[in-house]
């Protein structure tokens, strides 16, 4: 199984020769992610950056590569791109680690409320927490890939197919001489299975990999040629540098929580998806039992988000607010309501800490009498969620519900 963090659908590993436009060292070229766009063409992703890739004509577009990044990929958060799919109705999905991201192909830009995790929830039936490769069959299914198992997951139906996952063997995949895939591409009734730099083009009619594979990547791809400078980056490491003052974003955050807060404290989401899912839950909770679903309120999540950082950085589980002072002792700031209203009008809240899933933190909430009490209230109306993530925390990831 290829180390990602966490999951994939077309995923190549390729290496190049100078000679046809690759680099020397076979192993030094690979591909992360691949999309077939359904026009002719497919995207390659490899780090912060991607290729156009002409099928019919068998080599790349001139003008590439060309960085991933708000003005190429509106609204697509993350490169290093695990995997993508076309989901062939108008959308493609996105994947890196634990996240997906649904992208509009007419809008040309991400759907809003994205990213969000991958789960049982979001992708019904699915049990695989690492996707090593996926693609679309073109007859409303879509193939799932880890380790050397995979999944068939129906589309219209929007669930896992009965009887999965099954072993990658010789039955389930005829002729097919490798387990572990890395990567999948769909296109023209064939799919291509990459594993490692070598690849096998497979005939779905048939049931059977085509003769004379596997056969080096070299032979078929040409001018995939990724800038030497692009080098993976890890985008879920906790501090980045600030270029202009050294500081890291750690001890910025810090300082912004430090003290009483005044409502500018306008912290960005580590994961949106994560708390907007919590709200779907929320919702599902409560129109199962007849109840108004909640609309998101963006104050009320400024304030949840403040407090779950502050929980996090300064080590501590409360709905009042403290500090640490120098010799490490918490020292009371506010209480909470008096912190909410910094930022806007609530009325109740819940807090959870040592969850790592959306289905989990509100898992324990519907178990807990007081905290079900404030979900299923009849009289509010909306919900802002703050989650964070602080490794040199005691539990790690905290989590705030704000109602009103």
């Amino acid at each position: 199984m290829k180390l990602l963090r966490q999951i994939s659908i077309i995923i190549f590993i390729f290496s190049f020769t100078a000679l046809n436009l690759f680099q020397d060292d076979v192993d030094s070229e690979y591909i992360d992610a691949a999309l077939d766009w359904g026009d002719g063409k497919t995207y390659l992703f490899k780090g912060n950056e991607y290729i156009r890739f002409d099928m019919s004509l068998e080599r790349a577009d001139s003008g590439y590569p060309k960085l991933i990044n708000n003005n190429t990929w509106p609204g697509l958060s993350f490169s290093n791109i695990d995997a993508a799919v076309n989901m062939g109705i108008g959308k493609v999905y996105f994947f890196k680690n634990q996240q997906f991201i649904r992208y509009d192909i007419e809008q040309n830009r991400a759907d809003p409320g994205y990213p969000r995790n991958i789960s049982g929830y979001t992708w019904p039936g699915l049990t695989f927490i690492q996707i090593d490769a996926a693609f679309n069959n073109g007859d409303g299914k879509i193939y799932f890939f880890s380790g050397d198992q995979f999944i068939s997951f129906d589309i219209d139906n929007n669930h896992a197919d009965e009887g999965y996952p099954k072993e990658i063997n010789s039955i389930s995949w005829d002729d097919l001489s490798f387990t572990n895939i890395n990567a999948a591409l769909y296109f023209d009734n064939k799919v291509f299975f990459f594993n490692e730099n070598i690849y096998t083009k497979y005939n779905l009619n048939r049931k059977t990999a085509y003769s004379g594979y596997p056969k080096s990547i070299l032979d078929r791809w040409e001018g995939l040629v990724f800038s030497e400078q692009n080098t993976e980056q890890d985008e879920n490491s906790q501090l980045t540098d600030s270029s202009n003052t050294g500081e890291t974003d750690e001890s910025i955050i810090s300082q912004m929580l430090a003290g009483r807060p005044d409502g500018s404290e306008l912290l960005s989401s580590l994961n949106i998806g994560m708390e907007k899912e919590v709200l779907e839950i929320v919702n599902r909770e409560r129109t199962s039992r007849g109840l108004n679903p909640l609309a998101w309120d963006e104050d009320l999540a400024y304030s949840a988000r403040y407090h779950a950082a502050d929980m996090a950085m300064s080590d501590y589980f409360d709905h009042d607010s403290y500090d640490r002072d120098r010799n490490g002792f918490l020292v009371y700031v506010c209480g909470t309501f008096e912190r909410i209203r910094a930022f806007t009008e609530g009325w109740a809240e819940n807090i959870s800490a040592g969850y790592s899933t959306p289905e989990s933190v509100m898992e324990g909430w519907m178990n807990s009498t007081r905290h079900r009490e404030n979900i299923l209230n009849p009289s509010y109306t909306e919900l802002g969620v703050g989650y964070y993530y602080y490794s040199n925390s005691t539990y790690g990831q905290y989590w705030v519900q704000n109602f009103r």
